[in-house]
């Protein structure tokens, strides 16, 4: 047998082996499948609001028009949302809720709420300005180098108390000097959601709302109860921009997790 003849055939397969093995050690075991992450660049909410006022300009002007304009192609669309919206092309109209807006109907405009933002993860809260649609879209974004996408929809409705009376009732920490696009004009909670602390919240404080002290007394909200990172329990109601308080509890501490 000419075991010549194999020798140029070996020497490739050889070599393939070796360069995969060089980069496999490069890129630390990983990376060689794994998906090419795409995005774009930009801040979290501008990014949020370029498409969904593509969907809603879309649904605008027919039901399944998100689809027909292939708007689900947006770089700024993760690939695992891509698919799950997808499940919807055909189905949208009459009381189907769409799982973008989130909203039974079509608004006739949008409100973005910045819940929080870090240098990799953000997340936002869109709502319909239509009276009598109560439903929030949580949009959760992520981002690798400086390129933003929407990885997740959570669909909920404001008329919803899941945590009793209050539509709003989370302990967290109190801040007023808080960065932009926050608005330092407002008393704002910080609070953890799903593990993570950095959501915040504006605070709507007026004649109605109570706070409680830890000695268990009761009084008006203002400075002389309300300090910069105090732990603190609100409860309210959620609105398109924020929340309207009803009661302040001071608490010793928060607990994270």
């Amino acid at each position: 047998m000419n075991r010549n003849k194999y020798l140029p055939i070996i020497l490739v397969v050889g070599i393939a082996i070796i360069i995969g093995a060089i980069l496999w050690q490069v890129l630390g075991g990983k990376g060689l499948f794994e998906e090419r992450w795409t995005g774009v660049e930009g801040k979290p909410i501008d990014i949020t609001l370029d498409f969904y006022d593509a969907w809603l300009g879309a649904r605008q002007t027919g039901d399944n028009e998100p689809f027909t304009q292939n708007l689900l192609a947006f770089e700024q669309v993760a690939p695992d949302l891509r698919t799950r919206l997808q499940e919807s092309n055909g189905k949208l109209g009459g009381d189907q809720q769409d799982p973008v807006l989130c909203q039974v109907g079509v608004p006739e405009g949008l409100r973005t709420l910045p819940i929080f933002q870090k240098d990799e993860e953000a997340q936002m809260l869109v709502m319909s300005t239509t009276d009598g649609q109560t439903g929030q879209a949580i949009v959760k974004l992520a981002a690798k180098n400086n390129l933003w996408r929407i990885i997740d929809i959570t669909c909920g409705n404001a008329e919803q108390a899941p945590q009793g009376e209050f539509s709003f009732d989370k302990t967290g920490f109190l801040l007023k000097q808080v960065p932009a696009p926050l608005d330092s004009k407002y008393w704002h909670l910080v609070f953890e959601e799903e593990g993570v602390l950095g959501h915040a919240v504006p605070l709507y404080i007026d004649e109605g709302s109570a706070c409680t002290r830890q000695d268990g007394s009761t009084g008006a909200c203002n400075e002389e109860v309300l300090k910069e990172t105090s732990p603190a329990r609100v409860m309210g109601e959620m609105t398109e921009t924020g929340v309207k308080v009803k009661r302040i509890e001071m608490v010793e501490s928060v607990s994270i997790q």
